[in-house]
């Protein structure tokens, strides 16, 4: 479609809700021309529009020297026919789920991390997470439960891509 097509398509669209939708829409373009003309938009307040908003887990969060770290578990699909289906696994110390969240999405992203599964425990029940899990890794989490055992930090990742077209 090209981009008389696309606008003329859009003029029938706006066109069938109406006068008064026509009213806003003509509002919000003489006020975004005057933004422009007036130079009132600075190129990072530009980004900061284009950006979509984070969401609630990727705001930093602040612990007391005392809190708890667990193992935290994740598991993220992905697929699209033609393309395949990709499962991620992530396991990492973290003080919270959001935390852990925030690890993951180093790996694959924030919006597979937010529609991520997530389970804390080395033992948590996570569809798929078998997949992943060798003996000496199931072991190796299991530490993670016991202060005097376990490693200051840990964060595994693992990936499987398969296509059965």
């Amino acid at each position: 479609m090209s981009g008389g097509d696309r606008i003329e398509v859009a003029a029938r669209y706006l066109a069938a809700q109406g006068e008064v939708e026509i009213r806003r829409i003509r509002a919000i373009l003489e006020r975004a021309q005057h933004l422009l003309d007036a130079g009132d938009l600075s190129a990072a307040q530009i980004t900061a529009l284009r950006r979509p908003a984070p969401y609630a887990w990727e705001k930093p969060q602040l612990f007391p020297i005392e809190r708890e770290v667990n193992v935290y578990q994740a598991v993220a699909e992905d697929h699209a026919t033609g393309q395949g289906h990709d499962l991620y696994y992530h396991a990492s110390f973290a003080r919270s789920v959001e935390e852990c969240r925030r690890h993951f999405a180093t790996a694959v992203g924030p919006h597979l991390a937010n529609a991520a599964i997530i389970g804390c425990g080395h033992d948590a029940d996570i569809r798929h997470a078998d997949l992943f899990m060798s003996l000496a890794l199931r072991e190796f989490l299991e530490c993670g439960a016991d202060p005097d055992r376990r490693p200051t930090v840990l964060r595994y990742d693992a990936h499987l891509h398969f296509n059965a077209s």
